[in-house]
């Protein structure tokens, strides 16, 4: 009596494959007002784009959905900074057109005087990726409003900081006025690099 081949179980793959999340459950989670969801919002869209699994009409709805969110002034600063972050994305994997890139361009300007600090930081990442992919010429065209944030708050009014920190910097100024007459203050120190936030 013939025996068939022995099969080793050992070695068999029961492994499941890795689950990919659907594009609804990425845009769900970039918009969720909790840094951990729309960082694993960004980690599924990878996936989605790694595997090539990104069908071109979802990848023309999420970038509607980032554009609306961008556009939206009841928008969260959380939901800003969760499209931002995709749109960092989409532009490092050049998963992008034209079309959508001047719409993101037209946008910037407000979003680099947006008053949260991460939108703005977001917003200095997400430049410099489209200089990579286009060259200079992206600086260029946003070199106006760039240069105007850096001039319209660099000089700040001293006088609308805390009161309690600008006492401690007056103290000091005083105690080592004698010293260093021609050394700028401490409080002027303050308000000569308060404006430079537009660099973040």
């Amino acid at each position: 009596m013939s025996i068939g081949p022995i099969v080793n179980l050992s070695k068999m793959d029961d492994s499941k494959p890795e689950a990919i999340p659907s594009s609804d459950v990425v845009l769900t989670s970039l918009r969720s007002n909790r840094r951990l969801e729309r960082e694993k919002g960004i980690s599924e869209l990878q996936k989605l784009i790694d595997k090539d699994v990104l069908q071109s009409d979802d990848l023309d709805n999420l970038k509607e959905s980032m554009l609306e969110v961008l556009n939206n002034p009841l928008s969260t600063w959380e939901e800003k900074h969760g499209a931002i972050m995709a749109t960092c994305l989409l532009v490092k994997r050049k998963n992008i057109d034209d079309v959508f890139v001047n719409a993101i361009k037209r946008l910037i300007p407000e979003l680099l005087e947006h008053i949260e600090s991460r939108i703005r930081i977001e917003t200095g990442e997400l430049i410099g990726l489209l200089c990579c992919h286009y060259g200079v010429k992206i600086y260029d065209e946003l070199e106006e409003c760039i240069v105007k944030g850096i001039s319209d708050t660099i000089d700040r009014d001293i006088t609308s900081a805390d009161p309690d920190l600008m006492m401690k910097l007056g103290r000091g100024d005083n105690e080592e006025k004698e010293e260093r007459p021609s050394s700028p203050t401490a409080a002027q120190i303050f308000h000569d690099t308060a404006g430079w936030k537009t660099l973040e």
